[in-house]
């Protein structure tokens, strides 16, 4: 069994392009932990619940700093190098476990891309080479010209984040971050194609550094010509202010940001939309409430750190399934996603779990995309009931339910 050292340097040396670390440690003050390949080095990005902290790294200093933050911060590391998958992780006992596995790409017909409607709305994700044939998931198969972003477009935002140089070139280590910029466009352009309101208003709990934010606000106003006001919500004063200040700079009049808690933020305008990307464990939950108490129409959620239900569960005659902490701790946060899901859906929605962007750029790749349309009472009463079937095997009580039952949207009822 190899000792940690040598098992990061045996990774390292395979020239990973991204690194995850995750499944932090008893005390740990963070998340996870997400290292991406500079031009003269490495850059770590650690989150907290309510932060991202960076530094960087030299080139040959990758090694030692993940050997120190899995002694001290995680116990599981994630790699994809050279066509193949590492994983990395460390039990109770300090043993040091590690697997590799190939990546097999999954190759799938794709047919031309229907004409964009009424709207500008683009096609399929799938369906954007423009062309018969087969393409591989995700992005960088797609020809520019279908793509929100097409390389040579010097979109300032995108500029001053380093994801294009002035002449609108990808710079090589912001491309992930490109792919995801362009797949959440994407996302959010197949559903606004019909019946769209004079001007849309979007919140965005969590915004960050407002990445995103800016990107889907340039394409929305830019490229569709829609009308909105978008507001984007986060819990540190500077980044808020950096944002506004960005915002100002671009000329982007109807998109603000401010300073606030989910659960105590209002507004008196309708919301058409609310985006809560990467919300850590139950602050997820109360942007996905606030979306139905408001009758929000479009709902786009990417949670992260699912902890709730993996602190209740109890396996019953399906013990096995919490025998093992690492099977345990993946099945909560599958569970997570689906009830969340599902209660949309006795909410009224019409909801999909769709891959945000591909594993190896991280572990937390599933999208929660809901729309509110007029659900038979029988599809929102099953929703409802294989909730209840699945928490009471599981002895489950999830943050969600209880704030849409104390909303009064779904029945107060006690679990059977």
């Amino acid at each position: 069994m190899p000792c940690l050292q040598q098992a990061v340097q045996d990774i390292v040396a395979a020239a990973p392009q991204r690194v995850v670390l995750s499944v932090p440690r008893a005390g740990s003050g963070y998340r996870r932990a997400i290292v991406t390949p500079l031009a003269d080095g490495w850059q770590v990005e650690r989150f907290t619940a309510t932060q991202a902290f960076h530094r960087n790294l030299p080139a040959g200093g990758l090694a030692a700093a993940l050997v120190a933050l899995l002694e001290g911060e995680f116990t599981q590391l994630t790699a994809r190098a050279a066509g193949r998958e590492y994983r990395l992780r460390l039990t109770k006992k300090g043993k040091v476990l590690v697997t590799q596995s190939p990546v097999v790409e999954i190759r799938v017909p794709l047919v031309a891309t229907p004409p964009a409607g009424a709207n500008g709305a683009a096609g399929e994700a799938g369906d954007s080479t423009g062309g018969r044939g087969e393409g591989v998931f995700p992005l960088q198969h797609d020809r520019p010209k279908n793509l929100p972003f097409p390389e040579g477009a010097a979109i300032p935002p995108l500029v001053d984040i380093g994801v294009f140089t002035a002449d609108g070139r990808v710079v090589a280590a912001k491309r992930d971050k490109y792919r995801q910029i362009n797949r959440f466009v994407q996302l959010v352009a197949e559903v606004l194609k019909t019946d769209l309101p004079a001007k849309l208003h979007i919140v965005e709990f969590g915004c960050g550094k407002s990445a995103l934010s800016f990107a889907l606000y340039h394409y929305l106003t830019q490229t569709r010509g829609l009308q909105l006001e978008m507001t984007g919500l986060d819990l540190r004063p500077d980044v808020v202010e950096a944002s506004n200040q960005a915002a100002a700079r671009y000329g982007y009049r109807h998109l603000r940001f401010a300073v606030g808690d989910i659960a105590d933020y209002q507004t008196d305008a309708p919301v058409d939309m609310v985006i809560a990307l990467h919300a850590c464990d139950t602050a997820t939950d109360l942007a996905l409430a606030k979306a139905v108490q408001w009758n929000a129409r479009w709902v786009f959620s990417v949670p992260c750190c699912q902890h709730e239900l993996n602190a209740q569960m109890q396996g019953g005659p399906l013990s096995i399934l919490t025998r093992y902490g690492l099977v345990q701790e993946r099945v909560a946060a599958l569970m997570t996603d689906t009830i969340r899901a599902n209660l949309l859906a006795a909410c009224g929605y019409k909801t999909r779990l769709v891959e945000f962007v591909a594993f190896e750029h991280t572990p937390k790749n599933i999208m929660i995309r809901a729309e509110k349309t007029r659900q038979p009472a029988a599809v929102r009463q099953k929703a409802l009931d294989e909730v209840q079937a699945l928490c009471a095997q599981f002895s489950l009580r999830p943050c969600l339910l209880g704030l849409l039952q104390a909303q009064g949207v779904l029945p107060a009822a006690p679990l059977a």
